[in-house]
């Protein structure tokens, strides 16, 4: 309780104050993401080189070969399939990097060190970030063309059935990403 001394902060003037800076680093975080996904899925050659692992794996994998086409992607052949934009992980990224960030941005006493905090945690957020993003996007082009028998044996509809399961592995995906951070931010605290 404050008992009219205005100099010392309450518990809800500080959690106000914490609130405040996760929500102004997470929309900065936002920001960041956005601004990552839009310059490297406009650079062809970026979006070539984040690509590169998953043809690579569909031709290890499945033995289907790919070719780079400009403005399209890695057209995989005997396959109908496109590895482009939508499947490079940008989405997830610019995603899941926020939310890391205003879930679990370090609280310290001092400005000073939560100044430091918060940049240490921003490249770490941003590491796991694009790590997870390529990792889940991975499973999820890899389980696309796994599953491509299957779902023409069922009589689904290709691209509404690869939405699904983008979905489905995307959101499981982040998940995990959260629950391994949140592990992390946990154990860190009890040092």
């Amino acid at each position: 309780m404050n008992h009219g001394n205005a100099d010392i902060p309450t518990d809800a003037s500080r959690r106000r104050a914490d609130l405040a800076i996760r929500a102004g680093t997470g929309l900065a975080a936002l920001a960041l993401g956005l601004a990552i996904r839009e310059i490297l899925s406009s650079n062809e050659r970026a979006l070539r080189a984040i690509l590169f692992p998953a043809a690579a794996a569909i031709r290890l994998l499945f033995g289907r070969d790919s070719y780079w086409e400009e403005g399209k992607g890695y057209v995989i052949r005997d396959a109908g399939a496109v590895l482009g934009e939508d499947c490079s992980g940008l989405g997830w990224f610019a995603l899941a990097l926020p939310l890391l960030v205003f879930l679990f941005l370090p609280r310290d006493a001092s400005p000073q060190s939560r100044v430091l905090a918060i940049f240490r945690f921003l490249a770490a957020a941003l590491g796991v970030s694009v790590i997870a993003a390529f990792l889940s996007n991975l499973v999820r082009v890899l389980a696309s063309q796994a599953l491509g028998p299957v779902k023409l044996a069922l009589g689904l509809d290709f691209y509404s059935a690869h939405n699904v399961e983008g979905m489905l592995i995307s959101v499981a995906a982040l998940l995990i990403c959260l629950r391994r951070f949140e592990r992390r931010a946990r154990d860190a605290r009890c040092r």
